[in-house]
């Protein structure tokens, strides 16, 4: 029996892979913060118990460690492996060998949009019968997990642009959703960035499919079934989606049983709770991921065009100072279709240093050009409830129907506020 250690195991993409490993008979150990993490449960559930950080978790009959982009050489536990001249590979190093020994490999990749696509690639694919194996950035709620393991040759994996890390990758078909500028950690300007994508791009074996807009016939497709996926963002993944399903001669009928069978992903317009009052007011609780200013667009676009008589209060968590400081015109214009916007304290990354000026305080003045009910607030649940039940107060009217939706948007730790939301106005 093999034995792995993970670092930073409750990473959503790196705990997929330790729970694969585990359920192919390895010997799985991890640490990570004692934080609580969306993926707690997964782990929980194939028996996998995180522990903290420490030398002494690195001992001599560990095979091979992994760890996660997050942890540098410098990381205790990675000096302590080399010390004992224990074998290390980053989680994507170990993901691109499983995905490279296919023989079908299909690889989703874009700024935006890929963990949903990535789901419901694979959904369709097991659903119709093609077993694949699956490896995705969220957790897809017709499995509750974020990965399959499939017994034919196919295999559906999520590319993350990020260090090039999807350049490891040797695709047959790739899904590109988009290509909008990000990362500024990273790639100095939109030319860097684009390239990367040329690279993979070129890489590609059989067929890309490049994101378009929907046609009519694909349109009325989705009317027919009542795609459960919100926004014409999500309906041009879909039909991404549609035409590698033609590709590989898989009849309309069955792709439309697939399509209306998937409930998405957690943390992607994930409704967490439906609460009523006494005043003809419905709370409708969403989480969504979005933290770049294009997904920020669409999620509250997709909501405005669904809802359209709600009243959209948007609490968002910025993710790293780098990104913010690079995108802070876009991110003051992205927030106009919500009624109301909550700015939190930005969620920054372990890679990144705090930056001299004060992000969070520009961020705010820069969407009040464009927004004038913008505030901030500490990350702290009790100030946020009460902000929120303040804003619901003032903007109900009485005897008449009032609904607002209570949006958390980040991809840090946001999500941990909306369910303390819930519990909060079902009192």
């Amino acid at each position: 029996m093999k034995r792995i250690h993970f670092i930073g195991i409750k990473g959503i993409g790196i705990s997929g892979l330790a729970c694969y490993f585990k359920k192919k008979g390895y010997f799985v150990s991890g640490s990570d913060s004692q934080e609580k993490f969306p993926t707690d449960k997964l782990l929980k559930k194939y028996k996998i118990k995180p522990k903290e950080f420490s030398e002494k978790n690195i001992k001599k009959n560990l095979d091979l460690v992994i760890y996660s982009s997050a942890y540098q050489e410098n990381h205790l536990e990675r000096k302590k492996a080399k010390k004992l001249k224990i074998p290390q590979k980053s989680f994507f190093e170990v993901l691109a060998d499983i995905f490279n020994r296919k023989k079908n490999k299909i690889l989703i990749v874009g700024t935006h949009g890929k963990t949903t696509t990535s789901s419901l690639t694979a959904h369709l694919l097991k659903k119709t019968g093609f077993s694949p194996s699956a490896f995705i950035g969220g957790i897809i709620s017709n499995w509750n997990q974020n990965f399959l393991i499939g017994n034919k040759s196919y295999i559906v994996a999520e590319g993350d642009e990020y260090q090039d890390k999807f350049l490891l990758f040797k695709p047959d078909y790739l899904l590109v959703t988009n290509i909008d500028y990000d990362h500024p950690d990273y790639f100095k300007n939109k030319n860097q960035y684009k390239n990367s994508f040329k690279k993979i791009i070129g890489k590609t074996r059989k067929k890309v499919f490049f994101s378009e807009k929907i046609p009519a016939n694909f349109r009325k497709f989705l009317k027919e079934i009542n795609f459960p996926l919100l926004g014409e963002k999500n309906k041009e993944n879909a039909y991404l989606v549609y035409r590698l399903a033609k590709e590989l001669k898989i009849p309309d009928k069955k792709i439309k049983k697939a399509f209306e069978s998937f409930k998405g992903v957690k943390r992607r317009m994930e409704i967490l709770g439906i609460q009523h009052s006494t005043l003809n007011t419905r709370y409708l609780f969403i989480d969504d991921y979005a933290h770049h200013p294009a997904e920020i667009k669409a999620t509250l676009s997709a909501l405005r065009e669904s809802f359209p008589s709600n009243k959209i209060l948007a609490i968002f968590q910025p993710h790293t100072f780098s990104r913010t400081k690079s995108l802070l015109s876009r991110f003051g214009k992205c927030f106009q279709k919500a009624d109301f916007v909550l700015l939190l304290p930005t969620f920054s990354s372990v890679r990144e240093k705090k930056t001299k000026e004060d992000i969070d305080k520009i961020l705010v003045q820069e969407i009040k050009k464009h927004h004038p009910k913008v505030k901030s607030l500490p990350f702290r649940a009790g100030s946020v409830t009460s902000e929120v039940k303040k804003i619901v107060r003032k903007n109900s009217k009485p005897n008449k129907s009032n609904n607002f939706i209570i949006l958390t948007l980040g991809a840090g730790n946001v999500y941990e506020l909306n369910g303390k939301l819930v519990k909060s106005f079902a009192k």
